[in-house]
């Protein structure tokens, strides 16, 4: 695919702010991209006067505007994903007292959904959540796959290269990544891949220390049940369908049994 030169070199500015970095200068931005600092100046200046960034006092440097926040606010009322997911991960917090993680592989990094009153995207690298960010990799072209996993620092939950290649298996089989207990109470992932056509589209996990329910459902079962209910939510395209989701100043609904309600999956289905 042919690109345009300059809008793809706007967009390689863009990204290179975060919250980390959020102002640039010319200079700084030459020397990341490779650019002459006269260019890199004239992209920040037109990223500048479209309303994208803003000048930030007199040294010459830039950060993002508040125009970008309506980006987000689009993003958060429109895309399918955050619009199906949202609910069903407040009710695995509220209703069944785990700790949900909705996730998805941009750009090689892991963005992770937080459901909070206005829900929020962090983004992560993959040895910060390697359970969720190997479900996420395990849909990547083998070559792609291979180098990630062979830079991947081995952690507690998964201490090995081949437990992480035997899980990328194990995922790819249409299994569950269910990490070894860490020293942290006993704590574990459990991480199902989302999954629409053949393609895993995010990982939906929750970090538990419990075997068992009150009422006799494993994490696990619970877990697969909002996988699937993801999943539904996901083919019904919801973009047209579209679920409120309550400002900061609201009180959000309570939770509709999403999880409860779904079907639990087919015994032939592998853990």
């Amino acid at each position: 695919m042919q690109l345009v030169n300059g809008v793809h070199q706007a967009g390689q500015v863009l990204h290179l702010f975060s919250a980390s970095a959020p102002e640039w200068g010319a200079a700084d931005v030459g020397r990341a991209l490779g650019l002459s600092r006269s260019h890199a100046h004239r992209l920040l200046s037109t990223l500048a006067e479209i309303g994208l960034l803003e000048r930030s006092g007199p040294g010459g440097r830039f950060r993002l505007s508040w125009a970008c926040f309506g980006y987000g606010s689009v993003l958060r009322e429109s895309d399918p994903l955050v619009v199906a997911g949202v609910p069903i991960l407040r009710e695995l917090r509220t209703m069944h007292g785990l700790d949900p993680m909705l996730a998805v592989w941009r750009r090689g990094a892991v963005f992770s959904l937080e459901p909070a009153a206005t829900p929020t995207v962090t983004r992560l690298e993959f040895a910060d959540c390697p359970a969720v960010g190997l479900v996420l990799i395990s849909d990547l072209p083998d070559d792609e796959l291979e180098a990630l996993v062979a830079s991947a620092t081995p952690t507690t939950e998964l201490p090995t290269q081949r437990e992480l290649r035997d899980a990328v298996r194990h995922i790819r089989n249409g299994g569950v990544l269910r990490t070894l207990p860490t020293n942290d109470r006993n704590r574990r992932w459990l991480v199902a891949p989302v999954v629409t056509g053949e393609s895993i589209v995010a990982a939906l996990g929750v970090c538990t220390q419990r075997e068992n329910f009150p009422e006799g459902q494993s994490d696990l079962i619970v877990l697969k049940r909002a996988a699937a209910s993801l999943t539904r939510a996901l083919q019904r395209n919801p973009a047209h369908a579209r679920i409120h989701l309550p400002g900061p100043e609201t009180t959000a609904p309570e939770p509709s049994p999403l999880v409860a309600a779904a079907e639990p999956p087919p015994p032939s289905a592998r853990t």
